[in-house]
Formats: C-alpha cells, sequence, structure tokens
C-alpha cells in the first residue's frame, strides 16, 4: 500500500509524516508515534508485493518479524533501535528509529582525515559484532547507510537489509545491491550472506571516505583483477589502513577477513576516539509490537 502523509496505522499508533527513501524493494517513511518520538516504517514496495504470492507473502512477513525480534536485542549506541514490527492489512512493517543528522555520503567534503574516517569504521565495526552476535547481517554497508548524529561526532548505522534476500526469484528481478559496497557472494541469490559479507562492505566504505572514490562493483573487479590489475592503495594513507583495506575487500570471500574483529585488528586505533556512551535500553512507555 502506497501511504500518505496523514495516514494512520496500528489502530492510530502510527501517523505517516513523509516518505522516506525508496529502493527497488523496500520503501521508508517517516511516522509519529502516539505520544512519543517520530520513527522510520520500513517495508516493501507496491510493485514488489504485487508479484508475491500468498506463500511468499507469508514466508516474508515471517522473515521480517523474527529479523525484528533479533535487530530489537542488539542495544548499541552506534546501531539504529528496532522497536518491532506489526502487521496492516496483511503488510508487515518494521519499526525503527528515526536518526537525525546527516550520512556519511552527503559530507560536505569528498575525503576525511585518517583518524575521522577510522573512528567513524571503528564505532558501525563495534556494533557489527553485537549484530552479528544475534545471527544477522547487515548487508547493505555504504556511507549512505551510517549516520552522523546530529551535532555529535557519534556514527549510526541504519537501514537493514530486512528486505533482501529472502526469496531468490525477487533477489534476481530486483537486485539491490550497492555496487562499489557489496561482496560479490551477494550478486549471487543461492549464496547466503555472512558477516564477511559486511567486512567487504565496511572495508569498501573505508575506501571511499579515504579516497573519495567509489571503488569498482566486486563483479567489475573480478574482469580487472584477471588482467592483474587490482585496487591500488590509497595515497596519503598509513600502511596497516591500506592493509586492513585490501584484506577486508579481497573478492573471494574465502581469501577475505572472515570476521570484523579480524578487520578491527588491523585497523589503527584513533588516537582521539572517545568511550562510546553506555547502550540506551527503549522507552519504557514504547511498547514493542512484535506480531507474527
Amino acid at each position: 500500500m502506497s501511504l500518505q502523509a496523514g495516514e494512520t496505522l496500528h489502530g492510530g499508533d502510527y501517523e505517516v509524516v513523509r516518505s522516506l527513501n525508496e529502493g527497488r524493494v523496500g520503501i521508508s517513511y517517516l511516522a509519529q508515534y502516539k505520544g512519543g518520538d517520530r520513527v522510520v516504517l520500513k517495508t516493501l514496495r507496491d510493485q514488489v508485493l504485487a508479484d508475491l504470492t500468498a506463500q511468499e507473502r507469508e514466508k516474508f512477513n515471517n522473515k521480517l518479524t523474527n529479523e525484528a525480534v533479533k535487530l530489537a536485542r542488539c542495544h548499541h549506541p552506534h546501531i539504529v533501535r528496532c522497536f518491532g514490527s506489526f502487521l496492516e492489512q496483511g503488510q508487515a512493517f518494521i519499526v525503527m528509529e528515526f536518526v537525525a543528522g546527516d550520512d556519511l555520503a552527503s559530507l560536505p567534503t569528498a575525503t576525511l582525515p585518517e583518524e575521522e574516517a577510522l573512528t567513524y569504521i571503528r564505532q558501525v565495526g563495534e556494533a557489527l559484532t553485537v549484530v552479528h552476535g544475534e545471527g544477522l547481517v547487515h548487508r547493505d554497508i555504504k556511507p549512505a547507510n551510517i549516520m552522523l548524529r546530529a551535532g555529535q561526532s557519534e556514527a549510526v548505522l541504519i537501514d537493514f537489509g530486512v528486505t533482501k534476500g529472502f526469496n531468490e526469484t525477487l533477489t534476481s528481478i530486483y537486485s539491490s545491491n550497492s555496487d562499489g559496497y557489496s561482496a560479490l557472494e551477494l550478486y549471487d541469490p543461492s549464496e547466503k550472506a555472512q558477516p564477511y559479507s559486511d567486512v567487504y562492505g565496511l572495508a569498501a566504505t573505508l575506501y571511499t571516505l579515504l579516497s573519495g572514490d567509489v571503488p569498482p562493483s566486486a563483479e567489475e573487479r573480478v574482469k580487472l583483477e584477471r588482467k592483474g590489475r587490482k585496487l591500488p592503495p590509497i595515497s596519503g594513507v598509513s600502511s596497516p589502513t591500506n592493509r586492513a583495506i585490501r584484506e577486508g575487500m579481497r573478492v573471494d570471500y574465502d581469501d577475505r577477513l572472515q570476521t570484523i574483529e579480524e578487520f578491527l585488528a588491523l585497523l589503527p586505533v584513533p588516537q582521539k576516539v572517545e568511550p562510546s556512551p553506555p547502550p540506551t535500553p527503549p522507552d519504557p512507555g514504547f511498547r514493542l509490537n512484535l506480531y507474527t
């Protein structure tokens, strides 16, 4: 269902403010929670839903609900908070925290100083260890999916790819990979995303923050490497950081760093990193909607 400003969902709990973002598969809305803060509602696009059988729609609803339960357990200051999910006329929605600020793809400068970039990447990497510990994979790490909270130097990982990968047919038709940041295995519907897929995305994001360039897609890199053309080191960046990017962006996942912890271990520790604030538990007044 296409939602318009002013429409309400879930018995009036949520009032749509405006649409936020529409991808090939999913769409997000900014909504006002009754008596609380603004939130983000995420679901499938109408065109995608129309292509689903009743069985596939039920499968998606169950998958989204299950992932919402896991995401709601991922309390970390650098992860967008998940409040749960609900059904509206048979369509599943996931309810996420609205993070005010700018994403890393919208920064006014083309590149960041190495220490600043490492700070943000380490924050997100530490958050991903919590995500992976719950058996989840983000699947879509890129600068546009990392927000900086307004007025703070605090990176927050948003837009979990809960709409990705649940159906092989849809994955092939509505390819939603982010060229330059998606690992090679994510282009293959028969491959299941793993933590090493997020390692690739995080390393590629660091590459962009330091070089100002989006790396070639993993599929293009396969062709280039057959010709002996590997991704060059970034000029002016330390050898340890260049090495971490190289090892994290290995095209073949068997050759790649397997965990975020391994990737972070290779990265230099920024000198000005401030300790992360303690995780903020969900507002007790915010009712979790975890429905099947």
